[in-house]
């Protein structure tokens, strides 16, 4: 499959380049604008040979030809050749003919449109079941071009395919009939443009100037991206694949200034809470300003107001936005934006924390002190609907998602025997965000002069007393995955309490019990931790929450390992996502794998249709190599702290242009039998560095 996009318009195919089946199609402002695209050779698929992708909007695809009618096999080299924007698709087809004798053969172009909503498309998949095309029509409106047309929820959808050299029409087909001379060429080119209500497709000079715009863009981000050195040679390409897909995932800010990073290509090129938020605190190192976009965006999107068909609530961050047109789509999908989440409002109060530390930015903070004070007060007054000190969530029954926490699927809260927790749910990782936002917001309080921070502290510490006393299972050594609807202790073996260590939110002691469940064979697979142990009785290392390794998860798991000092259970985490990342060709993770025992396959199983790129997955290289080199900046206090671990592979790692307290810093890392020395150039005067030695 290959994937390109520009902005929020993506286009997905084949490795041939054909749309032809599937979830294939061109999509704009969230529906199919393009269902079928075919190159079609005397009524035969080319043979494919390559596909090139030079650039997130630019592909290539090469292929020859099957036996012609007019011509043997083999002997034309096909080669279509894309650039996307944001309402258009420009393709250049050239075939060039290698063989002793002219060829001769129809050129046919299948094309179509459903205008389907992306939803339906998904759903369709995974369901099996496809809806009656909707009521699209189709004309030819000039010798060269054709206009599909479709009138959803008063809007007008309309797709324009027009070819340089007018084709005969053959039934739904652009035809041509073709004779290419021996070692001679032919060439067209075919513009696919998308408007909604009429609005005037962009000139072809300024597609071109988008385009050009966009790769000055990407550019200058390039270069000004920290890079790794390191003798771990797949840390080094994941490190750097990581950083070109931060700038691919990067889009125009929702509503707001600036950039923001969206959840995922294809399907997720959009303003996400949690997924933006985790992969902006991720990255905070790397790119701060993808935090500053990603937090003022939400901020701008905060809920204001009581609204139960998309839960938005006064203060409430939100799930997913999307500002694209609602087409077809048969089954409840919800208004946007949609704000069914338990676990974004403290998340953007923990990031909101980590990038101050990360830049001294206090302003961003001014800017943003009453959307914190808005979030905290959703948190005790919306968050704990039953008044226990918990957050917890009970959706609607006609909810969108029945489970509102990071694990989402509808089976995804289950006992040690299998059976699922009934709502309300309160899930220990939560409790843990809000432990840690409550915390943070307190020290931004006393940086910033406000008041209440040692209320906050309050709030926080007794709320951490209370998941020790009410989570803790004393027959496992371990905590709950969650409480029930009747606050019965959710008693799975899950990779949700490794959370607590990210959010520093238990002690020593209790942190050390949670580093060694993680670690043991019923949640270690040897490519990471799964979601749920192996001798559960809802695991199933093929499921999405119940037992599959999502690198994000391992990341967060990693970076409070780190904070822990534990060390043992660090390297071998490490060791094992490192090992799974060595197998993909791309070095990059994918949203998920499959959670079968590293002893059974010697390599990570694909979870079908997993994102990749997906935000938090590209974050997670980031979030590993600050967790290998145990970094934390706080530029509040104006001190860097170094502990890095040694791992299999591994004797020098340095990152240059670290960002840190406004300035770019090389952190530079060796170990000399065994034991670690540092260098740091670049902080600001006044600044202390803590940890290893130099």
């Amino acid at each position: 499959m290959t994937t390109l996009h520009a902005g929020t318009t993506f286009l997905i195919t084949d490795d041939a380049g054909q749309v032809a089946a599937g979830t294939h199609g061109l999509y704009f402002q969230d529906a199919r604008f393009l269902s079928v695209l075919e190159l079609l050779v005397d009524g035969q698929t080319p043979i494919a040979l390559s596909a090139l992708r030079p650039s997130p909007h630019e592909s290539t695809h090469v292929a020859t030809n099957p036996g012609l009618r007019g011509g043997a096999r083999d002997t034309l080299e096909i080669a279509r050749s894309r650039r996307l924007t944001e309402e258009a698709l420009v393709e250049d087809i050239q075939i060039t003919n290698y063989g002793d004798v002219d060829a001769r053969f129809d050129l046919d172009f299948a094309v179509g449109a459903d205008f389907e909503s992306i939803f339906q498309v998904k759903t369709s998949m995974q369901t099996g079941h496809h809806d009656a095309a909707a009521d699209v029509s189709s004309a030819r409106t000039a010798p060269g071009a054709w206009l599909f047309r479709y009138e959803s929820n008063g809007k007008r959808l309309e797709t324009e395919i027009d070819f340089s050299s007018p084709p005969a029409a053959a039934g739904d087909r652009a035809r041509f009939a073709l004779n290419v001379p021996r070692h001679g060429s032919w060439r067209v080119k075919m513009e696919i443009h998308l408007r909604v209500d009429g609005s005037a497709s962009s000139s072809r000079a300024h597609h071109d100037g988008a385009g050009d715009a966009s790769a000055d863009h990407a550019r200058r981000l390039r270069e000004d991206a920290p890079t790794i050195e390191t003798d771990h040679p797949i840390l080094a390409a994941a490190y750097a694949r990581a950083s070109e897909d931060l700038i691919a995932l990067r889009i125009k800010a929702a509503e707001a200034e600036g950039y923001e990073i969206a959840a995922g290509i294809p399907w997720y090129m959009t303003l996400f809470g949690r997924d933006s938020l985790i992969a902006s605190y991720q990255s905070m190192l790397h790119d701060p300003s993808l935090a500053r976009g990603t937090l003022r965006a939400l901020a701008h999107l905060q809920g204001t107001r009581e609204d139960p068909e998309t839960l938005e609530e006064p203060g409430r961050i939100l799930h997913e936005y999307r500002s694209g047109i609602a087409t077809s789509a048969r089954r409840k999908v919800p208004r946007f934006p949609y704000y069914g989440t338990i676990d974004a409002t403290p998340l953007f109060l923990i990031v909101l924390s980590e990038y101050v530390r990360a830049t001294g930015d206090r302003e961003l903070a001014r800017e943003l002190w009453d959307n914190v004070e808005r979030a905290v007060r959703w948190i005790g007054d919306y968050g704990d609907r039953d008044g226990d000190g918990f957050i917890e969530y009970a959706p609607p029954p006609d909810s969108w998602l029945k489970n509102i926490g990071w694990k989402d699927s509808e089976d995804s809260v289950r006992f040690r025997d299998g059976t699922i927790a009934h709502p309300s749910i309160a899930l220990v990782e939560v409790q843990a965000y809000v432990i840690s936002g409550l915390r943070r917001v307190a020290e931004l309080a006393r940086a910033l002069g406000e008041p209440g921070g040692d209320e906050l502290d309050g709030r926080a510490a007794q709320l951490a007393r209370a998941v020790d006393e009410r989570f803790w299972l004393e027959d496992r050594g371990y905590y709950a995955e969650a409480l029930d609807g009747s606050k019965r202790r959710v008693d799975a073996l899950t990779s949700n309490p490794g959370h607590l260590l990210w959010a520093r939110a238990v002690g020593d002691e209790r942190a050390a019990a949670i580093a060694s469940a993680l670690r043991s064979p019923e949640l270690f697979s040897g490519f990471g931790v799964r979601t749920m142990g192996s001798r559960e009785g809802g695991f199933n290392p093929l499921s999405y929450h119940n037992g599959s390794v999502w690198p994000h998860d391992n990341s967060l798991i990693a970076d409070g390992l780190a904070h822990y000092r534990r060390d043992r259970e660090l390297r071998a985490l490490a060791e094992g996502l490192l090992a799974a990342l060595a197998t993909y060709e791309n070095r990059r993770w994918p949203e998920l794998y499959d959670g079968y025992d590293r002893a059974t396959f010697p390599h990570p199983i694909a979870y079908p249709d997993a994102n990749s790129p997906q935000a938090w997955a590209t974050g997670a290289v980031m979030l590993l190599v600050r967790a290998l080199l145990g970094i934390s900046v706080d530029a509040l206090r104006r001190t860097l702290v170094l502990h890095p671990i040694e791992i299999s592979g591994l004797s020098r790692l340095c990152v240059h242009g670290l960002r840190a307290g406004g300035a770019r810093v090389d952190v530079e890392v060796r170990f000399v039998d065994g034991a670690p020395q540092s260098s740091v150039r670049g902080l600001p005067d006044g600044w202390n560095v803590e940890g290893v030695p130099s």
